[in-house]
């Protein structure tokens, strides 16, 4: 009877020492920046199990014995070992991982996914490859940026909306113009000036026959997804940005109007008219034949071809000065960009 007592009290100890050492651990996973959990982060236990973090970052493994060495990654983040501690949960920040972050597209799949998951070709510039000198609209930021596009300002004024050309022409009726998405929202419209290029989180690209066996037919000619910066839980941040741009007008070769002139003169070297009449110029530099200021009708200045000794290099200075047509034609242009964002809170 007494052996019988020993042996059972010799297996309840056994078993409580196994449950004390064997409890379950509970742990959160958060992003080593900004603190915002993360979720569906895979955590593997070395030795066999897994299992995956909720939308809050947390997850539950049950069973584990002290000491054991639990895995933890996620798509974007470097992958992280944690020895388990008896009794205690774990908190685990993951850091970025800026090589694979080029790699993970979310465009057509809904979710972060890794770019060789999936069977078609998107294009992702995160927002430390766009510009960070003044520029117009994300259009004009992503020119170089998206290979095989043709991205061309409308009527070339500063500011200007663009035309985007991903696919090339593939109708008579519906245009060229890509579906454009801001965080999943399709919008009319490819002027994009109206989003201020500081909010963009990343543009992703789907160009060619693919985005259509996603979006269908809107999405013949090809798919643009913009993703917005989001707020974050955290310490209140406050981000003020003013950038200041000027845009001018490229004279590669110098090009200019002739500094000289073989016009018809008559011998103090005033522009005549055929008739010999003195041409009253504007002070723009502009005429209207007719009468004149002074009561003269004048007819239009003539080149003065009746004169074999004519070469074109008579100075200008007397009623007809030199104007620098550039000048007259084109003005710099003012880019003033100003934003203030306000995160954290909750």
């Amino acid at each position: 009877m007494r052996k019988a007592e020993l042996l059972t009290g010799i297996a309840m100890l056994i078993c409580h020492l196994l449950f004390a050492r064997q409890t379950g651990i509970t742990g959160k996973i958060t992003d080593s920046k900004d603190g915002t959990p993360i979720a569906n982060a895979t955590v593997k236990v070395k030795g066999g199990g897994a299992t995956v973090s909720n939308a809050e970052g947390i997850f539950t493994l049950p069973h584990l014995a002290a000491g054991v060495m639990l895995e933890i990654s996620s798509i974007g983040y470097l992958t992280k070992s944690v020895k388990i501690v008896s009794g205690k949960n774990l908190s685990i920040l993951l850091d970025y991982d800026p090589k694979s972050l080029s790699e993970v597209v979310v465009t057509g799949v809904g979710v972060a996914t890794s770019k060789k998951k999936i069977g078609i070709s998107v294009e992702s510039i995160t927002a430390d490859k766009l510009p960070a000198v003044p520029s117009g609209s994300i259009d004009q930021a992503l020119v170089g940026k998206i290979a095989g596009a043709q991205i061309s300002s409308i009527d070339g004024t500063p500011g200007a909306r663009t035309n985007i050309l991903l696919r090339g022409i593939n109708s008579l009726q519906s245009g060229t113009r890509p579906m454009i998405l801001i965080d999943g929202i399709e919008v009319r419209a490819t002027d994009l000036n109206a989003l201020d290029l500081s909010n963009v989180e990343r543009v992703e690209v789907v160009e060619g026959a693919a985005s259509a066996t996603i979006y269908g037919a809107q999405g013949a000619n090809g798919a643009i997804q913009i993703f917005t910066k989001k707020g974050k839980a955290g310490k209140i941040s406050i981000d003020v940005s003013s950038s200041y741009g000027i845009g001018t007008y490229l004279n590669t070769g110098d090009l200019h109007k002739p500094a000289t002139h073989g016009f018809k003169t008559d011998a103090n070297n005033n522009v005549v008219d055929n008739n010999g009449v003195i041409i009253q110029v504007k002070p723009d530099g502009t005429y209207t034949a007719g009468v004149n200021i002074d009561g003269v009708t004048q007819g239009g200045i003539v080149w003065n071809s009746t004169s074999p000794a004519t070469d074109g290099s008579k100075p200008y200075g007397q009623n007809l000065k030199y104007y620098d047509h550039f000048k007259q034609l084109f003005r710099s242009a003012a880019t003033i960009n100003n934003s203030i964002s306000i995160s954290g809170g909750g």
